[in-house]
């Protein structure tokens, strides 16, 4: 009997199956393979001789691990994908969908009369590993996890875009107290929730749905949630016995089909198999590496040595008298704890893993402190000799800590690692402090910050990403730590991403390197995203700077040597790096005793701490009509303390004392004041509320709220869309509609917090921003409302960003396909020549067709709109949205006045998109500001009042077209000594984020810090509250500086020419755009092309290094990759002043290139745009890519198909770059040439354009007979968010026979995972 093996070596498991000739299992094994898949595979194949004998048996492997290895062993690969639809249409054959969720894929099958599979892109949010990644802070295991979570009372708002950022909500929901069931059921949640706006991408999921993967095996819970969003019963959601093991059975079923595998099968005794297996050897990779850390031993003792003199003292605490001074740093993933005498020595430290409860882990540490600083119970006469004077505490918990215990006082978090490091050094210029979740950067000058850099909603590369990595090697973060130090060959892992690193960290231990290698890849991973990610290139410490490093990732001795390598710096390392957060609140309370020896602190006693009792409650709060839902913490029975959270205003605090009477008291901490002449210290909530213009504005807009009306009109309901481009026009559009007579209705206020989990699904691209996601829960909120019909236009790109003019048509695209069908509203999107009403009504033709769209929003059987009646009710509008803009420009007014009254007072300007000051998106920033004691601004006041405020080009300056807002308010704020300002981006939007380094720019020559927030689907704000506390805390530095010396020179808007504050040298900001010419060029100097270049020596791994440090973050990896070759370029040859760059796409990132290349080298040549099929057929770029551009695609066409070549034909397409230059694509086409396919070229004339559906070469496609398609997205861009995935839907009505697979390219993520996605679509073709 010949039987049939399957081998599955996936990301974290390997599955072995054995069937015989009938089919049945006569052998299954499923092993955590630990990375080690060599031994793993061993150890299953001795077993199953052991147990059976040696058998003959064809063999086929699957599985993201088991590329390499299948070749090694000479065995055919099955793409896994293609492995479990042929086990589920042979053992499930009424299946119509197959969801599989695996350690970092997840895909989606449709199985019905148009079959797709689908499988997540570059990133493993949402997968089993985002599940156990979740499930180590819970300290628990997976399974424990899923039986909690049918416990749950509630769910929470967790984002899933990525593990990173739902480490990030789960953190204060711990913090917080909240039930872990709670916490696991809405993990389970976020899951699903993510599987499905990231693979459905708005195609429905309908009928019977198999689930399979070992996450749905062995998690009931993820079952449930996925029945229960779809709304399955258990006989329409299957999960089949044996689920995880489906994929490795359909390898078996393959392995003898000649047809399937593209070969012939291969048929093996398993002992000639397992003695293969033993003589595999390392497998082949392509690695990339760094220098090893140390060079021999000798050099680490003697690096070792160096780093032990910085060192607070100490005394044993049975020994210390008088008072002590207690300072504690509850971080995101440990407790701190430091006791100091008098003399500011350690007597008594703690750290401590929070394990989920924060306060308990406290009242662990503060009863073991209490029971060695009081007299033993067997003295019961005798007094202490010493005592807490005086507690501090900083971090995440601060305020809790403070409501539940007492705590007198806390600080920022940036004060308090700056008072300890200057402790012991007080000459310091840079403090760098990296956590568990955290990064701090401080610039120093004369022992106060003038600038600070904090990572923001994501947490990529801090301790938490060494301790993840560690444990999932069963190491601890210790050894993990030792076995870096000597590694000879460091394995660069990127810097993008803790999930993409997390992926290449697998990678390499699939292709066998050693853990050392890894560890130490892990060591300068984390160093390098700090110093490239959030320091920047051009501040990166300096030799013959004083700096100083602490935190507890600190305490890796390789981590410390990674930072001095990349740096070339010697730095100062305490030897409590670990504790220098709390060593900092102590000293705070040292400080502020002062000389009173008889303080006594306010700390609940030990009595008191053993009866603590904490009850959380969730209550509506009575304070107003609005019932804002509260969090209520209480900590005894009387509930005489209490900590109030998730309130929105003030009145909240109020509510225990309103439902308990006297003996409740609420607070949410204290804030820091501004003015406050220490900067760092905390007081009261400032009790005359400063001006916030933002909220003023929200009320404005949102008075324009649903409207009921008469007549024939009004029985039509009309759904206004008000998110992205028509949020702040809400009142122009608003007036326009009722002017003609119909019935206005709006998205329920509140309703992204529903997460509704039928519109994610719509969602077309997984990557798409957070106000384009929000887009599709409006809608239905507006069609559950039950509008007649939904108005959302569609803007002519010209510069602006292509999700916010053009999301019309992608939401239009998808939300069809939702559950509810014949239920939703048509979308009425008319295009418009700008969003602005103010500009497109001198465009005749988008009046014409505004026009149209009204009558069509009338609809049959109601009397048409005259152009009359439409002219009057546009003029209405107008006058309406005029009105708005005034009153706005009266507050700004206002707001200015009320800082010119006293110059104490600051004002902070939000700055972003106009959308951005949306409730649902500013997460309530504008609040947390004004509840520092700033005035708030914002850009559309400022606009109204005075247009150049907000617009650069009408102050004389010239940046990069998008730019010109968010620079025109740097300028206003550089100008204004009571003004800084705070901006605001979505998360990975490009445009935005070249937008915001061009303004920090003009902050910076001012003197002014550049705050960025990133706005996502994100919950947590205790990030973006300690980032705003270090500004305010910076800001009354500032003005104390200022008052002792003469103030940095400040240069007027009116005063400054050119490109805004002058910088040394002058800045050139004309940038040609593309097809027009700089006037830069003087006629010297030499020529030189981007393309020629690159014949010349093709983009490599320099490149990718180069825009790691010198391109800006966010940016597309196109845009990114021009202008690091252009950047080497100009510093290769200083003569250069001109350059021609290839147009690869249109008014889009690669226009920003020109300006990240002036920012990087401080040149500006003249820039010349041409198109890329010019230059190849010119002979100017002639060895370009040989191996990827084809005689055929040369001459203007795709290769004919050989009528004597079976080989399956797949087209390309994407931009000219990403397609003809290898690097970028991984060099795609021997891929899929060792793959037995034959890769089809486009034609570069038709890959131009501002469309980046290329419809054309995919029409040319179609018509050669090409069925299917690869489409090469650069992982970033914009465009492909509304035109790529999110016309999936419209391009296969379009060419219903064409099957297109769109894959990201970014080179921080994995390569075999990209390979994998490519098979995918080969074996789809074959």
């Amino acid at each position: 009997m010949t039987y049939r093996i399957g081998i599955d070596a996936g990301s974290k498991t390997l599955k072995l199956v054995v069937l015989d000739e009938s089919g049945a299992v006569v052998y299954d094994t499923y092993m955590r393979h630990r990375a080690n898949i060599a031994r793993t595979l061993g150890e299953a194949i001795h077993d199953l001789n052991w147990r059976h004998g040696p058998v003959d048996a064809s063999i086929a492997m699957t599985g993201s691990a088991a590329i390499e290895v299948a070749r090694v062993l000479g065995t055919p690969f099955v793409q896994e994908v293609v492995a479990t639809t042929h086990a589920v249409r042979a053992l499930e054959p009424d299946a119509d969908v197959v969801i599989e969720l695996g350690g970092e894929d997840a895909k989606i099958i449709y199985l019905d009369e148009r079959p797709e599979q689908r499988m997540n892109a570059t990133c493993a949010g949402g997968t089993g590993g985002f599940i156990d990644t979740i499930a180590y802070m819970l300290d628990m295991r997976s399974g424990q996890m899923s039986q909690l979570a049918f416990g749950a009372s509630r769910s929470y708002p967790i984002a899933s875009r990525c593990a990173v950022f739902a480490q990030t909500d789960v953190r204060p929901l711990l913090n917080a107290g909240a039930s872990k069931a709670d916490i696991a059921a809405s993990v389970f949640d976020a899951v699903v929730r993510q599987t499905l706006s990231g693979l459905a991408c708005g195609r429905p999921i309908r009928g019977n749905v198999v689930f399979l993967g070992g996450p749905l095996e062995h998690m009931p819970y993820l079952v449930h949630a996925f029945r229960r969003t779809l709304g399955l019963s258990a006989h329409e959601g299957v999960k089949p016995k044996n689920a995880h093991l489906f994929t490795v059975t359909g390898a078996a079923l393959l392995s003898d089909d000649t047809r399937s595998l593209g070969c012939a099968p291969v048929v093996m005794d398993t002992g000639e198999l397992e003695r293969r297996i033993a003589d595999m050897g390392e497998l082949e990779s392509d690695l990339a590496f760094l220098p090893p850390l140390f060079e021999d031993a000798d050099e680490l003792a003697a690096f070792r040595a160096r780093h032990a003199q910085a060192e607070f003292e100490r005394q044993s605490i049975y020994e210390a008298e008088g008072p002590l001074f207690l300072g504690i740093d509850a971080g995101s993933t440990t407790l701190k704890l430091v006791a100091l005498n008098a003399e500011a020595q350690i007597v008594y430290s703690v750290y401590e893993p929070i394990r989920g409860d924060l306060v308990e882990t406290l009242r662990e540490a503060l009863d073991e402190l209490y029971r060695k600083i009081e007299p033993p119970s067997y003295l019961p006469h005798a007094k202490p000799n010493k005592w807490i004077a005086r507690a501090c505490a900083t971090g995440y918990g601060e305020e809790l800590l403070r409501a539940a215990l007492g705590v007198d006082m806390g600080v920022v978090e940036t004060a308090a690692h700056l008072r300890s490091a200057r402790h012991l050094c007080d000459d310091l210029d840079f403090l760098l402090d990296i956590g568990g979740q955290d990064m701090k950067a401080l610039w120093v000058r004369h022992g106060m910050v003038i600038d600070a850099a904090l990572n923001e909603a994501c947490s990529s590369g801090c301790g938490a990403f060494v301790e993840g990595t560690a444990a999932a090697l069963k190491t601890t973060p210790w050894q993990f730590a030792d076995d870096a130090l000597l590694a000879h060959h460091p394995i660069d892992l990127g810097t993008k991403c803790t999930v993409f690193m997390n992926s290449r960290v697998k990678h390499a231990q699939k292709a066998g390197a050693p853990i050392e290698d890894i560890a130490a890849g892990v060591a300068y991973s984390v160093v390098k995203n700090a110093l490239h990610r959030i320091i920047g290139d051009d501040r990166i410490p300096q030799p013959g700077q004083r700096v100083v490093v602490q935190g507890g990732t600190f305490r890796s001795d390789a981590v410390l040597r990674a930072f001095e390598l990349l740096c070339g710096v010697e730095a100062v390392r305490p030897a409590q790096a670990h504790l220098m957060g709390a060593i900092g609140c102590a000293l705070f309370a040292l400080d502020a005793t002062g000389a009173d020896t008889a303080a006594k602190s306010g700390l609940i006693s030990l009595d008191e701490l053993r009866r603590l009792e904490v009850r959380r409650e969730k209550v509506a709060c009575t304070g107003c009509a609005n019932t804002c839902e509260l969090s209520i913490v209480s900590f005894d029975a009387e509930r005489t303390r209490c900590f109030v959270s998730d309130n929105r205003c003030e009145r909240g605090l109020d509510e225990p004392q309103r439902r308990w009477g006297e003996g409740g008291t609420g607070t949410s901490g204290q804030v820091i004041c501004p003015s406050s002449p220490v900067g760092q210290m905390t007081c009261p909530l400032v009790p005359v509320p400063p001006p916030n213009v933002i909220a003023d504005e929200q009320r404005l807009i949102a008075s324009f709220g649903d409207l009921e009306q008469r007549g024939s009109r009004g029985m039509r309901h009309v759904g206004l869309m008000d998110s992205m481009a028509l949020y702040a026009y809400r009142p122009f559009w608003h007036t326009l509609l009722a002017e003609l007579g119909f019935s206005v209705m709006l998205p329920r206020p509140g309703c992204e917090a529903d997460r509704m989990s039928e519109a994610w699904e719509t969602v077309p691209s997984e990557s798409a921003c957070y106000p384009a996601k929000t887009s599709h829960v409006r809608y239905f909120s507006l069609c559950e409302s039950g509008c007649d019909a939904v108005f959302m236009p569609r803007f002519t790109r010209n510069y602006h960003c292509p999700v916010q003019t053009g999301y019309a048509s992608a939401l239009a695209a998808n939300v069809g396909t939702a559950r509810s069908g014949a239920g939703l509203a048509p979308i009425v999107s008319p295009e418009l020549a700008n969003y602005r009403p103010a500009r497109f009504v001198r465009d005749e033709a988008s009046m014409e067709r505004l026009f149209d769209a009204m009558n069509e929003l009338a609809g049959d059987g109601v009397p048409a709109i005259t152009r009359d009646e439409f002219d009057q009710a546009f003029s209405m509008a107008m006058q309406c949205q005029e009105e708005v803009g005034a009153e706005l420009a009266e507050r700004t007014e206002d707001a200015l006045r009320w800082l010119t009254d006293d110059p104490s007072r600051h004002g902070i300007v939000l700055a972003g998109r106009p959308y951005h000051m949306d409730e649902a998106l500013l997460h309530g920033i504008d609040r947390e500001l004004a509840r520092l004691g700033f005035a708030v601004l914002g850009v559309a006041g400022l606009a109204a009042s005075d247009p150049s405020r907000a617009n650069a080009h009408l102050d004389g300056a010239h940046p990069w077209m998008p730019s010109k807002r968010l620079v025109g308010v740097a300028r206003f704020v550089a100008g204004h000594p009571q003004l800084d300002a705070v901006f605001l981006q979505s998360f990975g939007c490009g445009f935005e984020a070249v937008s915001i380094e061009e303004a920090a720019d003009v902050l910076d020559a001012a003197g002014k810090p550049c705050t960025a927030l990133k706005v996502d689907d994100i919950s947590d704000l205790a990030h973006i509250r300690i980032r705003l506390r270090t500004l305010a805390a910076a800001i009354a530095m500032r003005g104390t500086a200022e008052a002792d010396e003469a103030a940095p020179p400040v240069i007027s808007s009116e005063a400054a020419e050119g490109s805004g504050v002058e910088k040394s040298p002058p800045r050139d900001l004309s940038v040609a755009r593309p097809g027009g010419r700089s006037s830069r060029n003087d006629g010297t100097g030499s020529s030189a092309s981007l393309l020629a270049d690159l014949a010349k020596r093709p983009l490599d791994a320099d490149d990718l290094e180069c825009a790691r440090r010198s391109c800006v973050k966010d940016v597309c990896f196109t845009a990114n990759a021009m202008a690091a070759r252009v950047i080497r370029m100009l510093r290769d040859d200083s003569g250069i002043t001109r350059v021609e760059l290839p147009q690869v796409c249109e008014t889009c990132l690669t226009d920003a290139v020109p300006r990240i290349v002036e920012r990087a080298c401080g040149r500006t040549p003249e820039y010349v745009w041409v198109p890329w099929d010019t230059v190849i057929s010119s002979g100017a770029a002639e060895g370009m890519a040989p191996s990827v551009i084809s005689s055929e695609a040369a001459e203007g066409g795709a290769v004919e198909k050989s009528h004597s070549n079976p080989r399956p034909r797949i087209g390309i397409v994407g931009n000219p770059l990403i397609v003809f230059e290898p690097f970028m694509n991984d060099c795609i086409v021997e891929v899929l040439d060792s793959l037995g396919c034959e890769p089809v070229m486009p034609d570069p004339a038709l890959l131009e354009g501002d469309d980046v559906r290329y419809l054309d070469q995919l029409a040319a496609f179609a018509e050669q007979g090409i069925h299917d398609v690869i489409y090469l997205l650069s992982f970033g861009c914009l465009k492909g968010h509304v035109s790529a995935r999110g016309a999936l839907r419209e391009l296969h009505e379009r060419f219903a026979n064409m099957r297109i697979t769109v894959i990201d390219y970014d080179p921080e993520s994995s390569a075999l995972n990209r390979e994998n996605r490519i098979r995918l679509a080969v074996d789809a073709a074959r």
